[in-house]
């Protein structure tokens, strides 16, 4: 019985814990229970921040919606025509401004092709490219097609929408109706066109019938039989320079209407070629008491053109600087080259012009023209020469100090 007990007792030794094990258990514990009470104090705190977020998140699609509300508000009751389309043509969205405008049913329109508002469609492939091209378009005017046939005047401002990575995902745009504002624009300027028309016909008449009349006078008086040899010189002097006359206007009215393109375009030597058309006023210039001074640059000036119609440009403004000298007096001629263009002043001693005959020098049939006289579309005609050439011309002038005419042409190597 003895023994029992004391193998029961030595046991119970074997399975005791010594103090240090007690302790290191008792640390173990405490390690344990404050680890487990920072990942509890860590997943307090995630979960507090991920309510956090979840509020913020819940604010920011709230704020979302909002704003997208306020989108689709402005989207859909503004007055101006707005789409969005894909890069393929398919319309994505539109405002009701825009179904009102092309006269389509969203369902109708909406998913697809807007080539079907187009008049043109090929149109579409030109605003592409210049929306690409510019990152943007703006003020193009594009004609669309309602539903039922009815063609508007519009104006397109259009701009890319692109991906997170760049890439192009389609268009949006704002499309004006100008029709009504086209038409009356149209009808202004049919009217301009008329008076316009009505003005250079006075003219015209005007012109014509002055060197008619004269020579009218002067067949009659042939008619005598005893008119003396040399008032029936005169006679024939003044048909003759009626006809001349009449002849010359009827011929700047057929270049004033003529487009460059129908002529024959070829090197010009632009000083050789004033040289000969001075040349040919000298008698002219001589019956009139007209000193002409000519400055021409030794080099050879090339451009291209016509020299049929270059000739009559620097004619008239030779015959327009004559006509402004009735009491003779002197005009200068200098031409030369600066940069890559060729320069011709022609500059004559006359009465000048106000400011408002020089801002108006250029119109066919002024009735204050400077050069009364003169050959009434002959600086119309210059004006439209040189601007045909690619050049200018201005004047500039002041009463009773001549007028100066500054002409500019792009030189061409003759090669």
């Amino acid at each position: 019985m003895k023994d029992i007990e004391l193998k029961k007792m030595a046991e119970v030794e074997e399975k005791a814990f010594s103090k240090e094990q007690l302790l290191k258990y008792a640390n173990d514990i405490g390690k344990l229970y404050e680890e487990e009470r920072s990942q509890r104090k860590a997943l307090e705190r995630a979960n507090a921040e991920l309510q956090r977020e979840i509020l913020e998140r819940t604010r920011l699609q709230d704020e979302l919606r909002r704003s997208e509300r306020a989108y689709r508000s402005l989207f859909e009751e503004s007055q101006e025509a707005i789409f969005i389309t894909t890069r393929e043509g398919t319309l994505v969205d539109a405002n009701n401004a825009f179904l009102k405008l092309v006269g389509y049913e969203r369902k109708e329109l909406v998913g697809s092709s807007i080539l079907k508002t187009y008049e043109d469609p090929s149109v579409r492939t030109l605003v592409i490219q210049l929306v690409e091209e510019n990152d943007g378009l703006k003020d193009f005017e594009i004609r669309l097609r309602r539903k039922d046939g009815i063609v508007c005047e519009c104006v397109l401002a259009c701009s890319v929408r692109r991906g997170p990575n760049g890439s192009i995902l389609g268009y949006q745009g704002i499309i004006r109706d100008v029709t009504a504002q086209e038409r009356v624009r149209r009808t202004l300027e049919l009217a301009r066109r008329m008076e316009a028309l009505a003005h250079m016909a006075g003219g015209i008449a005007h012109e014509i019938r002055n060197p008619l009349a004269i020579s009218s006078s002067a067949a009659q008086l042939l008619q005598n039989a005893q008119l003396a040899p040399d008032l029936v010189e005169t006679c024939v002097g003044k048909v003759l320079s009626g006809i001349h006359r009449a002849s010359l206007i009827i011929e700047n009215l057929l270049v004033f209407a003529k487009p460059l393109t129908d002529y024959t375009l070829t090197h010009v030597n632009v000083a050789e070629l004033i040289a000969v058309t001075m040349e040919e006023l000298s008698s002219r210039a001589t019956k009139q008491r007209i000193e002409i001074i000519s400055k021409l640059d030794s080099e050879r000036l090339f451009l291209s053109g016509n020299p049929e119609l270059l000739h009559r440009a620097f004619l008239n403004l030779f015959l327009n600087g004559f006509a402004a000298m009735p009491q003779g007096g002197s005009l200068a001629v200098t031409a030369g080259r600066k940069d890559l263009e060729v320069t011709v002043n022609v500059t004559d001693s006359g009465k000048g012009m106000s400011k408002e005959q020089c801002d108006r020098a250029f119109d066919p049939f002024y009735h204050d023209h400077p050069a009364k006289g003169g050959i009434g579309l002959g600086l119309s005609v210059a004006y439209s020469i040189v601007r045909d050439h690619g050049g200018t011309i201005q004047v500039e002038s002041r009463l009773g100090e001549g007028s100066t005419f500054l002409v500019t042409l792009p030189l061409s190597d003759p090669e």
